[in-house]
């Protein structure tokens, strides 16, 4: 699409550069140009998934300006198993542009839809781009989904109280009193000292597939993902019946609110205690600072039921998807889905 020296084209390897240039500046949350690199090459030139026929992108491109480039709009490819059937996927991420050129915004997300793909999501979503793709037949599938936080300090509550009452003072004072009841709860509830439990960190992609091989919707290449980034864990039950039990773990330090924690990606664990007790063990292992655990499992189970809080606030999850070849309302994402699993923090 052109209007006089405006310009939407795909992204090239040649505008990586200047690319992760703006989006250093232009985008949120911050991170640097030389982080940005880092994700391009992990979200397309490592990528197995990546196809001749795939595209990096799209860019708003004024020919007129010094600095060129004034949207972006991501692609990353991905296949995905579905009822033991691969799907090529495509993930929007990334959507950026410069105030006084959002009128051409939407021919960003035209490009993007015009790809003949098995399957399109979005699982990080801001207020208005969700309104877009669900105005255009995307289906928020986490709505399935339960999200439960348990705090591991006072700080996420602090965040909360900030949030709604703007007092600096009021905010800390009735952060460490909750904070206070919460814990007594933990004591008087909790029982999981008692929970004895041996584990393996796995990065071997065929023993991944075995951990995985009852699930209905998976990742393939799932090693690229995890090679990737050190904070994700892929962790293997050692239980006496030596059934395959397993954990997908990331810690996280947000750029955002400064919050520290892990998010479980995925598990065939449903009880919860079980799982604080292995985040727990890796945490110490890999010297983790912790403020709270999140995780996201519609079956979970907790002998501490006072414990787990839904703080939708942290834990608020979207994950839209939209595809001809399949009734999408039947799929329950998992934490590989979309671009939130390729999210690289650090």
């Amino acid at each position: 699409m052109k209007n006089k020296k405006i310009i939407i084209r795909k992204v090239l390897k040649k505008d990586f550069s200047l690319l992760a240039e703006y989006l250093s500046k232009e985008a949120l949350p911050k991170y640097s140009s030389s982080q940005y690199s880092r994700r391009f090459k992990f979200w397309w030139l490592e990528n197995p998934a990546f196809k001749k026929n795939d595209s990096y992108g799209w860019i708003i491109f004024d020919d007129n300006k010094k600095k060129k480039i004034k949207g972006f709009l991501g692609n990353i490819p991905a296949d995905y198993k579905i009822n033991n059937k691969i799907y090529h996927t495509v993930s929007a991420s990334t959507w950026v542009v410069n105030p006084k050129y959002r009128r051409y915004s939407i021919y960003l997300y035209f490009s993007f839809l015009k790809q003949k793909k098995d399957l399109f999501l979005n699982s990080t979503p801001a207020n208005i781009t969700n309104y877009i793709f669900t105005k255009t037949n995307f289906i928020d599938t986490a709505k399935s989904q339960n999200n439960f936080v348990y705090l591991v300090s006072d700080r996420p509550i602090y965040y909360l109280f900030k949030k709604l009452l703007k007092s600096d003072y009021i905010s800390i004072v009735l952060s460490k009193l909750t904070f206070l009841f919460y814990q007594f709860l933990f004591i008087i509830k909790s029982d999981i000292k008692k929970l004895n439990i041996k584990y393996q960190i796995v990065s071997n992609l065929v023993e991944i597939e075995k951990l995985l091989k009852n699930k209905r919707v998976k990742l393939m290449n799932f090693d690229w993902v995890i090679k990737a980034d050190p904070n994700k864990h892929f962790i293997k039950i050692l239980n006496r019946n030596k059934s395959n039990n397993f954990i997908y773990i990331q810690y996280v330090d947000n750029p955002v609110n400064k919050l520290k924690f892990v998010q479980v990606l995925e598990t065939d664990i449903v009880c919860a205690d079980l799982i604080k007790k292995i985040i727990f063990k890796i945490a110490l292992k890999y010297n983790y600072c912790l403020d709270y655990i999140i995780i996201h499992n519609k079956k979970l189970r907790s002998l501490l039921f006072g414990s787990f809080i839904k703080f939708n606030i942290l834990s608020e999850s979207k994950c839209l998807i939209k595809s001809d070849k399949f009734n999408v309302k039947n799929i329950v994402p998992n934490g590989t889905f979309g671009e939130k699993g390729f999210i690289i923090w650090n």
